[in-house]
């Protein structure tokens, strides 16, 4: 709801202001328009005082030629159109250049590396050997030492064992509490792991284009600075358009790193919620044929 009423009134910003312009560049033409009518007319006038003739009165006028009238409108000066003042803002934007596009790259990179560095720290703790976990516990549920798989649990936080410990905590309420239970905890675990997996995902799709963004600034800047200087020559463009290249390349310094680690924490989340399945159906399967 805010960014559509953010949107909303940058629209009827947007339009003001484009009216606002339009109204003003229509005054600034009839002004000219008017300004070269009364010039030509003062023309007119002088050089009929300086022949000694009487000035033309309004049946004379009437009778003037067309053609001599589009011959004073020919002489006038042509009148330029004044740019909006929107305009003027996005020109001053983009020659800006790409300085201020690779700092926000570098911050975003910087949130990057903190995420990559946070989700691995969490997985290395929660880290578990699943297989040597399941042929442990495995002999114990069979012989019903459920307090000794309780102490194993207990010693690890990996969700497996979380998932083992609160199925024997919930066997005397049936296994539909027990399913219900697990299930909600694995709900909650799954959104604990994929923490700040969004952010990798959406670095790793969108900053190539960020660079993209800034080197289409630099270029536009080269070209400006070719303009201002063109004594320059090809020289001037190239340096411009080398250092607007950097935009795009640190992009995809960033871009790459994040698309790994997103897919590679992907899968890990994958595999810890399939491990965390396959104990949830043990302990199920277990209290259900008793």
């Amino acid at each position: 709801m805010v960014f559509k009423v953010l949107f909303i009134s940058l629209c009827i910003f947007c339009f003001s202001t484009f009216e606002a312009n339009s109204q003003e560049n229509q005054n600034l033409d009839t002004n000219k328009t008017q300004a070269v009518e009364g010039e030509a007319n003062s023309n007119a006038t002088a050089d009929v005082e300086e022949k000694g003739q009487p000035l033309p009165n309004a049946e004379q006028d009437a009778k003037l030629d067309p053609n001599k009238l589009t011959d004073i409108g020919k002489d006038a000066p042509a009148m330029t159109p004044h740019n909006s003042n929107i305009v003027d803002t996005l020109m001053g934007i983009t020659l800006l250049g790409s300085e201020w596009v690779l700092w926000l790259l570098l911050i975003l990179s910087v949130v990057s590396l903190t995420v990559m560095f946070d989700r691995m720290y969490y997985f290395y703790r929660t880290r578990i050997n699943f297989d040597a976990f399941l042929e442990k516990i495995t002999p114990l549920l069979n012989d019903g030492k459920e307090e000794e798989i309780s102490k194993i649990c207990e010693k690890s936080t990996a969700l497996e064992a979380v998932i083992a410990k609160e199925a024997i905590a919930s066997k005397s309420k049936g296994t539909a509490a027990i399913e219900k239970g697990t299930t909600s905890y694995m709900v909650r675990s799954r959104t604990k792991m994929e923490k700040g997996l969004t952010f990798l995902g959406t670095m790793g799709n969108n900053a190539p284009f960020i660079g993209l963004f800034g080197t289409v600034l630099g270029i536009i800047k080269a070209f400006e600075d070719l303009s201002l200087n063109p004594a320059g020559g090809p020289a001037v463009v190239m340096a411009g358009i080398s250092e607007a290249l950097i935009a795009t390349a640190v992009g995809l310094f960033v871009a790459i790193p994040a698309v790994i680690a997103f897919n590679w924490f992907g899968r890990i989340v994958n595999q810890k919620m399939s491990n965390a399945e396959a104990v949830q159906n043990l302990m199920m399967k277990h209290y259900s044929s008793k």
